[in-house]
């Protein structure tokens, strides 16, 4: 064959091995395998060589937060510079993180995260430019309210695919036995518990030794203020003025009070150093009553009836609720 026959051919071949090389970088196909998030139905080449026929159009939406992590299947190591910002609100922006955390530091970075449909997942992650200003927000902002919610703030604790995969595990076996558990309810009590389930029961995980019951709480007392009584003794991680339904002299519902929180802190020796440091210690006017807690916070947290806003009213009770006689004993 003539050197111009054998060029004629050589060309076709080479934009052939272009093209597949170009599809092997564009497509992730590696290691004998094609990545599963390419929309393209035809063949690649994989790195062993063979090829491989797509028989279908693949999605190539981009996937965030744990289902983009956990589709690599790479272990991502903690950050010291990030903290993790657990049960915001939905409508959440960017501002109102930036504002939200203005006091601890400059922020490099927020990162919403959204699921593969696009709906905010209740969670973001906020880089700081160093690890003290990251460590100051877990510390002045865990159980603070953003947007009327008790948000968990705490350090960035990297990505493990085996972890997350034993999360998700388990929150489709707890889904599936609450599904059955309502199936055997009676209608009336079945409304009331999944209003309960997935709306405002929500407590973080945490170590039960974390917690400590908080008492003779005044009527009327903040949130907020309480908040910032027991970070004394460390970091707060979450918690709440316990609540319960009341009914108005018109007849509609309300939120009141029962005089004492529920309060987790971010170690079980933080929580002993509530204990040992502020109870008895003077709150509003009042003598606190601080012990350990024994008891199940989901089941306290489902006396509240409506969403999770975790916050208080503007005084912390409800309006227009009955009155309520002001006590000294530690619980009411």
């Amino acid at each position: 064959a003539s050197a111009e026959q054998v060029e004629a051919e050589r060309l076709p071949r080479m934009k052939l091995v272009w093209l597949i090389a170009l599809g092997f970088h564009l497509f992730g196909a590696n290691e004998g395998r094609v990545h599963q998030s390419v929309p393209y139905a035809g063949l690649a080449v994989c790195s062993s060589g063979k090829s491989v026929e797509l028989r279908r159009p693949l999605n190539l939406r981009l996937k965030g937060g744990e289902e983009a992590e956990a589709e690599a299947a790479v272990a991502v190591p903690p950050n010291p510079n990030r903290i993790y910002i657990g049960n915001i609100h939905f409508k959440t922006t960017e501002e109102n993180i930036k504002e939200f955390l203005k006091d601890a530091g400059t922020i490099a970075k927020i990162d919403i995260k959204k699921t593969a449909k696009g709906n905010p997942k209740g969670v973001a992650l906020v880089d700081f430019e160093n690890e003290s200003q990251a460590k100051k927000a877990v510390h002045q902002f865990g159980g603070a309210l953003l947007l009327g919610r008790t948000v968990v703030v705490r350090p960035d604790a990297g990505f493990d695919p085996k972890v997350a995969e034993e999360k998700r595990k388990k929150r489709e076996e707890a889904k599936e036995r609450a599904k059955k558990y309502v199936e055997t309810l009676p209608e009336d009590k079945k409304q009331a518990f999944l209003k309960g389930r997935w709306g405002h029961n929500y407590w973080p995980a945490g170590s039960p030794k974390a917690r400590v019951y908080v008492g003779n709480v005044r009527y009327g007392s903040r949130w907020e203020e309480l908040r910032q009584h027991m970070i004394k003794a460390g970091t707060v991680v979450f918690g709440r003025i316990i609540k319960e339904e009341v009914t108005r002299e018109d007849g509609t519902k309300a939120l009141q009070s029962r005089g004492f929180a529920v309060v987790q802190f971010a170690t079980p020796q933080e929580a002993d150093n509530a204990i040992k440091t502020l109870d008895t210690s003077k709150f509003n006017g009042r003598r606190l009553v601080v012990r350990e807690h024994t008891g199940r916070v989901g089941r306290i947290a489902s006396r509240r009836p409506g969403g999770d806003t975790g916050g208080d009213g503007a005084d912390g009770t409800a309006e227009g609720a009955p009155e309520k006689k002001e006590t000294t004993t530690s619980d009411h």
